[in-house]
């Protein structure tokens, strides 16, 4: 049986995990979340944090003994009460930058730092970041906030792959764009998305899984789209 485990049970870190329980008792799962609800779901081994700081991470992280074969980092924030992406240079502020560091960047990497002994030898890792993050790829400016906290989450990714790779050759570590989902963090935000080019998220959740499923150590530390094509850094 692999062990997976799911960090965010938000709209595609849900859909994850229920596609993976679909598919009998091949996967005994492990959610980390914030959503106290979930402990009602017997499916899933969940384990409750109240938000995603080093302090409740390494918390959480040190009540576990499990190998884990597959890790699904689903954290991300692109807008809050009093955050929105940015339109043009004077409406970027530090403290709302700093939010979206944390919760895009900072809180992900916090996970990886207290995972590496909870690993298994040819674990595979996806960290859910985003195209916008791509600094070949940017032609349209703006959402100045967003785009560096997910390009910051790439540089960790890339990073951490040549340092992984150097204590167990065969785990993978990539960065994943599941494009433009159904979820909370893009609903102010579908209004000009093309209408099959909003997807839904199970949709986004499956193209992840089979992704995973395809990945090898040749791979690690590389940028792949909801397609299976590689992103440009």
């Amino acid at each position: 049986m692999k062990q997976s485990l799911i960090i965010g049970a938000g709209g595609i870190g849900l859909a994850v995990a229920e596609l993976l329980c679909q598919q009998g008792d091949e996967h005994n799962i492990t959610i980390i979340t914030s959503n106290p609800t979930l402990l009602r779901d017997k499916r899933f081994n969940v384990l409750l944090v109240e938000n995603h700081s080093e302090q409740q991470v390494a918390s959480c992280l040190a009540t576990l003994s499990i190998k884990f074969d597959y890790v699904f980092c689903c954290l991300g924030l692109l807008h809050q009460e009093e955050i929105q992406p940015e339109k043009n240079l004077s409406q970027w502020r530090v403290d709302s930058a700093m939010a979206l560091m944390q919760a895009n960047a900072f809180a992900p990497l916090t996970y990886l730092v207290h995972l590496q002994k909870l690993l298994s030898k040819e674990c595979k890792l996806a960290f859910l970041s985003a195209r916008v993050g791509s600094i070949s790829d940017n032609r349209l400016g703006g959402w100045y906030s967003y785009r560096m906290a997910k390009a910051a989450l790439n540089m960790a990714i890339k990073t951490a792959s040549v340092e992984l790779a150097r204590s167990s050759n065969k785990v993978c570590v990539i960065a994943f764009h599941p494009g433009t989902t159904d979820t909370k963090l893009s609903k102010p935000f579908q209004r000009n998305v093309p209408e099959n080019k909003l997807f839904t998220a199970q949709f986004s959740a499956e193209c992840l899984i089979r992704l995973m499923f395809q990945v090898n150590e040749k791979d690690s530390g590389k940028f792949f789209a909801w397609d299976g094509q590689e992103i440009e850094w």
